[in-house]
């Protein structure tokens, strides 16, 4: 049996990070100290008020992998992450294809960066998050929330 629709959505960005070392690619910086702790704080939220996903997709940058495997560290029975290129320095509109091509999955998390997660969960909530969003800031939506990935950005 499918699911009709998606029904709860986490949009997650990533622990802050170290800066990049010379000659380091972005793609390959590594969590903070502070970045594992606030990873671990962002998963013992989620476990609180959010549902275990069914679908998890992630950036395949070591940061973004990093969060997620803090996070996953105290959770049950989690499905095998997607690691997914399009994440990394994704537009809008690469995120809104994403979920679009994942809507039938129930509880779908995504796990990426900055400016592009910000800009899907102001587009989604039709308003800008008051205070930007800030490194290992989640963003949940559900039921009819989820709706507006197909309307058309203004």
């Amino acid at each position: 049996m499918s699911r009709a629709a998606l029904t709860e959505l986490v949009l997650l960005r990533h622990a802050e990070a170290r800066p990049a070392a010379p000659g380091q690619s972005d793609d390959a910086r590594a969590l903070s100290a502070v970045g594992m702790d606030e990873a671990r704080r962002a998963g013992a939220w989620l476990q609180a008020h959010a549902g275990v996903p069914e679908r998890v997709l992630c950036s395949p940058a070591l940061r973004t992998r990093q969060t997620l495997a803090q996070i996953m560290a105290g959770a049950g029975d989690w499905p095998q992450p997607v690691f997914e290129p399009r994440i990394y320095e994704a537009t809008l509109g690469t995120l809104r294809q994403l979920l679009q091509e994942h809507a039938q999955v129930g509880r779908l998390w995504l796990i990426g960066h900055n400016p592009g997660l910000q800009q899907l969960s102001d587009f989604m909530a039709g308003r800008a998050l008051a205070h930007g969003l800030p490194t290992a800031g989640i963003v949940l939506f559900r039921s009819t929330a989820v709706g507006a990935l197909d309307a058309d950005p203004a």
